[in-house]
């Protein structure tokens, strides 16, 4: 195949990638925080496995040790390289290098919240990224924690324990959601105070909210 054509497919391939992982946008304080699964929000680096080969989200290849890709699953994933928190700039010159560092590799984890295309509402394709990890028994795949919680308060208290401990936020799934999820980025707080913020994400037919990002007085 011509170097042009090759190169085409890539690209079509990199933009069918983006358009399909899942998008995110801002908490409205006024919406129901039961019906979501809750979740930290991490600070790493997106990355997406199809089966064969791993991606960051833009679908460009992540140069991962062929140790690395041997242990993952045929499942297609969709999920955060991770080094812990407050560490992102480490991890991302650590994934972003062309021939990869076997020892910085191993430092890693990939925290998985999502079968990529998978059918079914956000909930159940959780409970089965659970379930594929836990029989997978790989130390580093890791299944990213879900849990609801039932009112504002709740939520808050979750929220001001995560950024106690250093984390950015959380972020909230519809459970009900089915098919392809919505997200943004998530916005910096123009304060000194810690990042304490939420986001969420609705599926395709869920209406997508227009809020803005709060504090955790705010909910």
């Amino acid at each position: 195949m011509p170097a042009a054509d090759t190169a085409t497919l890539a690209a079509q391939a990199s933009a069918a990638l983006a358009s399909a992982l899942m998008l995110a946008t801002h908490w409205q304080s006024d919406l129901d925080p039961a019906v979501y699964l809750v979740s930290e929000k991490l600070d790493g680096v997106r990355a997406f496995w199809d089966g064969q080969v791993l991606r960051f989200r833009s679908g460009r290849l992540i140069a991962a040790p062929a140790w690395f890709t041997a242990a993952l699953p045929s499942t297609p994933l969709d999920g955060e390289l991770w080094l812990g928190r407050g560490s992102f700039d480490r991890l991302s010159g650590i994934v972003r290098r062309s021939v990869p560092v076997d020892a910085e590799w191993r430092q890693l984890r990939y925290m998985i919240f999502d079968l990529s295309g998978a059918p079914g509402p956000f909930g159940e394709r959780a409970a089965r990224v659970s379930s594929l990890l836990g029989a997978a028994g790989v130390p580093w795949l890791q299944a990213l924690e879900q849990g609801r919680v039932p009112d504002r308060a709740a939520l808050q208290r979750q929220l001001q324990h995560v950024v106690s401990q250093g984390g950015e936020g959380l972020m909230l799934h519809r459970a009900a959601a089915a098919g392809r999820l919505r997200q943004l980025p998530l916005p910096r707080p123009h304060t000194s105070r810690p990042a304490a913020f939420c986001q969420f994400s609705a599926g395709a037919g869920g209406g997508v909210a227009q809020g803005r990002p709060f504090a955790a007085g705010d909910l």
